[in-house]
């Protein structure tokens, strides 16, 4: 009884200690869920916030890049660049079309040009009253085409630069992103120490009491709400920063493909350029470059600092319009070119240059030169062309065959050839030359001189081989062909030279008094031959007589 008592007593006892520790456990186990309950709702205040930076810095981003997006939309619409049309391309297609007929009316100049009276009289007269339309044409054609692409390349290289500027110019980084960035950094660990305290009062609440697991699962039930809260949140904002990426992704490939389209266009304006080049190259007999000596030329020819190119590229531009090698716009502007441009250029030209070269140091040393003030050197330069082109006027008034006039056409063999070489087609095709001309060719006879030639055709008429108008043709058609080969290979328009009539007449000394003939005339020529065989039979044996005479031995010897 008295064990029972002391039990019951020490139970009694007891019964307030585990009433208080119930007591204090519940009030600890409150407490700690107040505490996990305040730390829990810190941890999504940060995660929100985490969300809100996040959002913002995003959006700051994808503000820029669509600003820069629209700037460089603007700047090629503003190019002419639009979903309706392409200047640039437009413009391209607007060179090649001038170009086509830049070509075809040069054609039609140079076959108007080329095309001789006695050929076709009344073809040439008509051809009189059209050429110069045709070359004001062919003029304004290349102007346009000059305009045309310097606004090319002037566009081309404005819109590069605006894409360039707008791609550099971003706002991405303000105050305001600094901040939330900061925010964002301080986020994760500020969340770690937030869980790690949730953490340590889930462990003690397990220590207090297991009496407690009611309030626990309370606390766990909050924590998988807010974990699913959480889960949420993350995978939404997930999904908006797919999408922003998307859009990245799409605004990349847009100006990747841009930057494809400007490189296309660039690209060809280089092969243009570097054509001219080339071209240029050509017309002062050098090779072509390959493609790592063009692609290396072409980089210095961009950034001007090569005079040399600009003079190929001017040159071959000059070439590719107008179908003529042009190495100035006047002789002393072609001989300065000449003078400091490397060239291979054919012994012909080159002696034509020299030519030219001492009619230039003749100018400058007579005394109207001197007197012009040294410091203008533009009319220097006109002084100069002015003296070189009438002392080429006065060199083709009168041409004495050995002289070194660049308009002695030479020995008439060098365009005939003969029957194992033979020459120009045209000629051979003359009775003349056939039965008068070859023949004196084959047994030696020098043809330099045009009196020997029109002796060798006045005795083919007196002998009766020839009528004295297939004479006066043959002759007249002759030099006709070999004064436009002689001008051609010489290149004197190249040099700035245009004398007159286009240099179609041949006024040769064929006298003993300085008396001159057109040798290309055929009413001159046929006057002449006339009136020497009325000569003849009017004094058989006069001097006249006697070099016709002469001159059908001449032929015999031939025949």
């Amino acid at each position: 009884m008295a064990d029972s008592t002391n039990t019951l007593e020490l139970i009694r006892a007891q019964v307030p200690v585990v009433q208080e520790q119930i007591k204090n456990a519940s009030e600890t186990i409150a407490g700690n869920a107040k505490k996990a309950e305040e730390a829990a709702a810190e941890a999504k205040r940060l995660y929100e916030q985490s969300a809100i930076d996040q959002a913002a810095i995003t959006r700051q981003v994808q503000t820029d890049k669509m600003r820069i997006e629209q700037a460089n939309r603007k700047a090629a619409e503003t190019a002419g660049i639009t979903d309706k049309g392409n200047r640039v391309l437009d413009l391209i297609g607007q060179f090649q079309t001038v170009g086509k007929e830049a070509i075809t009316t040069l054609q039609t100049v140079r076959k108007k040009e080329e095309l001789n009276f006695f050929s076709d009289p009344l073809q040439y007269i008509k051809n009189q009253f059209t050429i110069d339309d045709d070359k004001k044409k062919l003029e304004g054609a290349v102007t346009e085409m000059e305009l045309v692409n310097k606004t090319l390349v002037q566009t081309t290289g404005q819109l590069g630069e605006a894409f360039k500027t707008n791609n550099a110019v971003t706002n991405s980084v303000t105050q305001a992103t600094i901040e939330q960035s900061s925010r964002v950094a301080a986020t994760e660990a500020q969340i770690r120490a937030q869980q790690a305290a949730i953490e340590g009062l889930r462990h003690n609440n397990e220590a207090v009491i297991a009496a407690k697991s009611g309030s626990q699962e309370g606390l766990a039930v909050l924590y998988n709400q807010r974990n699913a809260e959480m889960s949420e949140q993350q995978h939404k904002f997930a999904l908006e920063n797919f999408a922003a990426m998307q859009e990245q992704r799409s605004f990349e490939r847009q100006m990747r493909q841009d930057a494809v389209e400007a490189k296309q266009v660039g690209k060809l304006v280089d092969d243009i350029t570097l054509s001219k080049i080339n071209t240029g190259r050509q017309v002062l007999g050098l090779p072509e470059w390959n493609a790592l000596e063009a692609k290396a030329q072409l980089e210095i020819y961009k950034k001007g600092n090569s005079p040399i190119l600009q003079e190929y590229y001017t040159i071959g531009e000059k070439r590719q319009v107008t179908g003529v090698s042009i190495y100035g716009n006047s002789p002393a502007n072609a001989l300065s070119t000449l003078d400091s441009l490397p060239a291979n250029l054919p012994d012909t030209i080159l002696e034509t240059g020299k030519f030219l070269a001492k009619l230039r140091a003749d100018a400058t040393s007579v005394g109207a030169f001197k007197l012009i003030d040294p410091k203008d050197k533009k009319k220097q330069e006109e002084y100069v062309n002015n003296y070189i082109q009438e002392q080429m006027v006065f060199a083709g008034r009168s041409i004495v065959p050995g002289s070194g006039n660049p308009l002695d056409v030479g020995d008439l063999s060098t365009y005939i050839g003969t029957s194992k070489n033979p020459g120009i087609t045209q000629l051979q095709s003359l009775r003349f030359v056939r039965e008068v001309l070859s023949p004196a060719i084959a047994a030696g006879t020098p043809l330099d001189n045009p009196a020997t030639v029109l002796s060798l055709g006045l005795a083919a008429a007196s002998k009766g081989l020839l009528t004295t108008s297939e004479v006066a043709a043959g002759i007249a058609s002759t030099y006709q062909r070999a004064n436009l080969v002689n001008q051609t290979a010489r290149n004197l328009l190249g040099f700035g030279i245009v004398l007159p009539a286009n240099g179609m007449s041949y006024n040769a000394k064929v006298g003993n008094w300085g008396d001159t003939m057109d040798m290309t005339s055929y009413t001159q020529v046929g006057t002449y031959i006339n009136r020497e065989l009325a000569a003849k039979q009017d004094n058989p044996f006069g001097p006249r007589a006697n070099e016709i005479r002469q001159a059908e031995k001449l032929l015999k010897q031939g025949m």
